[in-house]
This record gives C-alpha cells, structure tokens and sequence, in this order.
C-alpha cells in the first residue's frame, strides 16, 4: 500500500511539478524528494495535497476514484445524465395512452424501455458496489481523523464523502456517516447542523419498517439524549412524544425499551421546564423500570423532588453517603454505580443552595467520584463548585482562578454560556460586582443568541443567569436593565407554575 502511495504522489509531481507542490503545501523540496524515494508520507503532507490541489483522499489513499475531486463531481454529472435520459424515456412513455400500447410502434417502444431498465439496474448495481467501498473507506478515515483530533483532515475528506453518500444507498454507511459528521458539527460549534444530522437519523430509523416498536424506541434513546444535551432539548421533547404516539399501545405490556423512553420523555420535560410533567411520567415509569436502569436514573427523580421542593438536596447526599459506606467493606467497592453525570446533578443543586456546609459535604461526599473523572466537557461544573466554596469561605481569588482556566471558553454555545454564568456567580460570590457585571453582560449576550437559535441552556444555568441578573441589578433604573430584570421574574414565574418550589425565593 506504501509503495502505491508513493506510485500516486510521483503521478501528482509530474503533473504538477515538485517545486509548485511546496511552494503551495509549504513542505519543503527536499522532504518531497524523501517522500518519492520511499521515506514515510506523513498525514498532515496528504492533507496539504488535498487542501492545496483539491486531490481526491479516497484516490490518493486507496486508488479509488478520481484522482481529483472535480473528477468525481464530473463522473457524477456525466452518471447523473445517463439516468435522467431514462426518466426522460419512462416519462415520455407515460404520456402514451394505454390503448396505443398494442400497436406495434408501441410494443417496440416498451421493450427498448425493459432493456433500459435492465441496463439501469445493473448499472445501478455496479455503481453501488463500486461506491460503497469508497464510501466504507472514506467514512473510517474520517471517523479515525475525528478521534485523533485532526479536524481540518477530517473537513477535508468532507467534499469525497458527500459525493459519495449521493451515490450509495446504504442504510448503515448513511446512518454511519450521518452520526460521525454531527460529532463534527459539534466540534465546529454548529449545534444546530449537529442536531439536524442527528434528527435525520431518527426520522429514518423510524421510516424503517423492518424495525420492531421495541428495537426502534430502544435505538432512538441515544440520539434524543444526545439532540437534548445539545441544547435542542424542545426538538428532542417533540420527537419523543411522536415516536411514542406513533407506536400507541402496540408495544406489549411489560416492554422494557418502551418503559425506557417514557423514562427519557420525563428527563426531556424536566429540562424543558415542566417538573409536574416530569414528575407525573417518572411516577408512572419508574417502578416499571430494569433494576440497573432504575438505579442509573435515580439522581434524575431525585433532581426532580428538589425542584418541587419534596425533597432537599442534603437528602440527596445523605442517602448517597449510607450507599457508600454499606459498599465500604466490599472486596470490590464500585463507586462507579455513580457516574460522573449523576454527581454534576447534585453538584448543580448544591451551587443552588450557597451553603458551604451543604457544598463541603457534597465535595466530601463524591470525591472518589471526581478522581474518576467528569464527563467529557463537563469538567468545569467540578471546577465551579470548588471555587465557589472557596468563594464563601472568603477567598477572594478563586473567581480569577476560574477565569484563568477558561480563556478560551467552550467549544458549543450552550456550554459556552454556562461557564459564562459561572464566572459571574463566582465574581459575584468574591464580592467583585464589576467583573461579575462584565460577565453578566456576557451572559446575556449569550442567552440571546440561545434563543434565537432555538437552543435551550440546562436549566440550572438558566436559573442561576436569572439569579445574577436579580441579584446585581435589581432597582436598576436604565431601560434594558430593567427589562432584563422582568425577563428574570417571568422565568421564576413560570417554572413555579409549573412545579419548581426551589425558585420560590425569586417569585414576582
């Protein structure tokens, strides 16, 4: 393979010359003439070709293809022809009338038309083998240039694959290559083409006849999850409603993957603002649950009974504490019957109370939990609830700290916005109203272009915004501090009515 890579870079010098391919790939002549004498060819000097002379990745990897990307969209073009000549003729037949079909003329007309089919078929049939290998290899060198980092290799091979995802239509290349492109999208900030890639893989598995009710709600968790986590979580909310009126009372009784996503519509209505919806679902659910799902969501329900102010988070941590130490003297002690997730909701919970007691023993509590890890992206609410325990124990520093660490903030808009709202409560809690005014002017900022893009924050953050909002500029007398001010009681306003007691503190 080495060797045929080196055969296709030499082709390239000769079309183009060694001294133009450094001149515009910024490699030097004398590594090009290593490169054609054997010496290894790096991956960052192939995406310089590609980037550079629009080199097709898939000819210039495998062999396969065009050696450049305007061959393939000419190959495309000139196929694309071919079958629109066909439709052409079966359209042309079809304005026939069917009592012309038993002339002669005729006859010969349709059995030019079945040969043509029959070259279509199998044209199409040569064609889909032929572009499913492409298509095979394209995808795994991008989702091997995802997991390495390399982003720009990865956009690089984007123009190749959509040229062949127009061609192949296969449903698990297209289902492959949908979900490994959104998990770029995410990386490139564009959560709403990410949530858009995901939704398509939904709405296809769901058109899928072939699947059973409890293989496609079982399947359809894991993008819902990941659309709502995004910030979509109204979308998400919406389709899982579908899905589940969609199939009614088909499932049968007892079924475990319908029961699962009725437990995930009651996460998405809880995110969505509704604890007595919420509640009301889990109610329904959650008995009925497998004994592991039941403990995995266990920290969801009890997020819920504080938000209606059932049950208070010290009770969360209490009973999470007994838990631990019943397992204390286990010859196996797994802590990882907590995730990193489940630990953040907690976390979340006792930044909402300001209480250091409350914060230190939830600190004290999950720390085995923190060594594990947090979830990818989510390190900061670890980091935040740290600092912000300093900050009432009078640190005054810790918000600087915060602020060192998050420079660059963020890598999607809603968690951009939470670490936002983080620096401002942090600032707030040192006593420094300046610079917790410059991040709540952020903030705001932030939550705008939330809402303009139809993207929802946690509603943690959420609350916390509106509280800094209350909190520093209250009585203000400027027009749009004021206005900010209203938009902060009409989302405590609203959330209490629908359930959440631990916002009565802020109520108009």
């Amino acid at each position: 393979m080495a060797d045929a890579l080196h055969e296709r870079l030499r082709a390239l010098v000769e079309c183009h010359g060694q001294s133009e391919i450094a001149r515009r790939t910024g490699v030097s002549p004398t590594n090009i003439h290593h490169y054609l004498k054997g010496t290894r060819v790096p991956a960052k000097f192939c995406q310089a070709l590609v980037e550079a002379f629009g080199v097709n990745p898939a000819w210039l990897l495998t062999g396969q293809g065009a050696p450049y990307l305007s061959d393939v969209g000419h190959d495309t073009s000139v196929l694309a022809g071919r079958f629109l000549e066909l439709v052409n003729a079966i359209n042309a037949v079809t304005k026939l009338r069917l009592g012309s079909l038993a002339g002669k003329e005729r006859q010969k007309t349709l059995r030019e038309l079945s040969n043509a089919l029959g070259e279509y078929e199998s044209r199409r049939a040569n064609l889909h083998d032929k572009t499913a290998a492409i298509f095979t290899t394209l995808i795994g060198q991008f989702e091997g240039a995802l997991a390495s980092g390399e982003r720009k290799t990865g956009e690089a091979l984007i123009p190749g694959l959509e040229q062949a995802a127009r061609l192949c239509d296969e449903p698990a290349l297209q289902e492959r290559y949908r979900l490994a492109r959104a998990r770029l999208e995410i990386a490139r900030q564009d959560t709403p083409k990410a949530a858009e890639l995901l939704r398509d893989v939904l709405r296809r598995r769901a058109a899928d006849g072939t699947l059973s009710d409890t293989t496609l709600m079982s399947m359809a968790a894991s993008p819902l999850m990941t659309i709502s986590a995004l910030g979509a979580n109204s979308d998400a909310l919406r389709m899982c409603k579908a899905l589940l009126d969609l199939h009614g009372d088909r499932g049968e009784k007892g079924d475990g993957a319908r029961t699962a996503l009725e437990m995930v519509r009651g996460v998405f209505e809880l995110r969505d603002g509704d604890a007595l919806d919420a509640i009301d679902t889990f109610a329904r659910t959650f008995a009925s649950l497998e004994p592991d799902d039941r403990f995995s969501h266990r920290h969801t329900v009890q997020q819920a009974l504080v938000f209606t102010g059932l049950q208070s988070v010290e009770d969360v941590i209490g009973a999470d504490r007994e838990l631990f130490a019943s397992n204390a003297g286990a010859s196996e002690p797994r802590l990882s019957f907590i995730s990193t997730t489940q630990m953040q909701i907690v976390y979340l919970l006792a930044a909402w109370t300001e209480s250091p007691r409350t914060i230190a023993r939830a600190l004290d509590t999950y720390k085995e939990i923190e060594r594990e890890g947090a979830e990818a992206g989510a390190s900061y609410i670890v980091e935040y609830l740290h600092d912000l325990h300093a900050a009432l124990e009078g640190d005054r520093k810790t918000a600087a700290r915060f602020d060192q660490r998050h420079v660059d903030v963020a890598d999607n808009p809603t968690r951009t916005f939470s670490i936002v709202v983080c620096q401002c409560h942090l600032h707030r809690s040192c006593g420094d109203m300046k610079q917790a005014r410059k991040a709540l002017e952020r903030a705001a900022a932030l939550h705008q272009r939330l809402s303009e893009s139809r993207l929802t924050p946690h509603v943690m953050f959420a609350a916390q915004h509106w509280r800094n909002v209350l909190v520093l500029l209250d009585g203000s007398k400027t027009k749009d501090e004021r206005t900010l001010c209203a938009q902060g009681r009409d989302f405590f306003n609203r959330h209490a009515a629908k359930g959440f007691a631990i916002f009565r503190e802020y109520l108009a």
